[in-house]
């Protein structure tokens, strides 16, 4: 822990970065170039009128230019000059098959993943599921 917060990390994922630290010199985790917003932060009400009747899954704010997620053709949510909501972005409910709960657990599981991973993304637009694929790209580095 670090001043009283104690942190744990998966030991998989140790491994994979030791591996990736020996190998490449850095880690190599998957990244999908889009923020998330979880779905029990949005009303209740927005979601029950898309046609969502749960609170389980992560909402697509907005898309970085030329990641994963706009190659996909993952789409972001509308919000005006303000910032205020419009309209919801896809929203991911699963990874892989894999159900998910919130925008962490989405982060989570996408960085198990290293470059050229293929990784299919259940979405729920426009009041259907649908399903993607993406190929996992190295996060660029930010200097």
């Amino acid at each position: 822990g670090v001043g009283g917060i104690g942190v744990a990390i998966p030991a998989d994922l140790v491994a994979q970065s030791v591996q990736d630290l020996e190998r490449f010199g850095i880690p190599q985790r998957g990244w999908l170039g889009a923020s998330l917003v979880s779905l029990d932060e949005l009303p209740p009400v927005l979601l029950r009128a898309v046609g969502l009747t749960t609170t389980q899954g992560a909402m697509v704010d907005r898309v970085d230019p030329g990641s994963p997620a706009a190659r996909a053709g993952l789409r972001g949510a509308q919000r005006d000059a303000q910032g205020r909501l419009l309209a919801l972005g896809d929203v991911i409910l699963a990874v892989n098959g894999k159900a998910v709960k919130d925008k962490a657990e989405v982060v989570r599981l996408i960085a198990r993943y290293r470059p050229g991973d293929r990784v299919r993304l259940t979405l729920w637009r426009e009041g259907r599921r649908l399903e993607v694929t993406l190929t996992m790209v190295a996060r660029p580095i930010r200097r």
